[in-house]
């Protein structure tokens, strides 16, 4: 069952999906009536979950269940990964790039690549997106983290 995403709660399972490229509106618009639909039908073990989405800085998809309600399943997790796929075909964007990095420099988001973000890495302004996140709790307090935390960071020697 599709409920908004400010009324699940903190503990609520989120998984994080990237474009491949900033989502206009039109296909913003369109992202959402399908992630509705698709929170809407979710299902766990012929039960509803108790789900939703947010767009986040024109470049993520997030999906969200509160398992409190009822937990996702190994079953209901490849569903949402079908409906990723879905979409990416419909829309022409890729939601699985595993090469790309996302990198936040004063409140926007860009996507380079890992030698772009090592470059930049010096520049005490830049923070990535940890698409690792678990909960909404984490969405809302390490989404962001300087980059010298990031997984692909390692500083330079002399």
């Amino acid at each position: 069952m599709y409920v908004p995403f400010a009324e699940l709660s903190d503990t609520s399972r989120v998984w994080v999906y990237a474009a491949d490229r900033p989502l206009s509106p039109g296909e913003q618009s369109a992202i959402q009536q399908q992630a509705q639909s698709f929170a809407e039908s979710w299902t766990a073990h012929q039960q509803n979950l108790k789900a939703s989405f947010v767009i986040l800085h024109n470049l993520f998809l997030v999906l969200a269940v509160d398992e409190s309600h009822h937990g996702a399943s190994g079953c209901s997790i490849d569903k949402s990964v079908a409906f990723m796929k879905q979409l990416q075909q419909q829309l022409g964007i890729d939601f699985f790039n595993r090469m790309q990095i996302e990198l936040a420099q004063n409140g926007e988001a860009r996507i380079v690549s890992r030698q772009e973000a090592l470059q930049l890495a010096a520049q005490p302004d830049i923070f990535f997106f940890d698409k690792t996140i678990t909960n909404i709790h984490e969405l809302h307090t390490c989404f962001v983290k300087p980059i010298h935390t990031a997984w692909f960071y390692k500083p330079q020697t002399a």
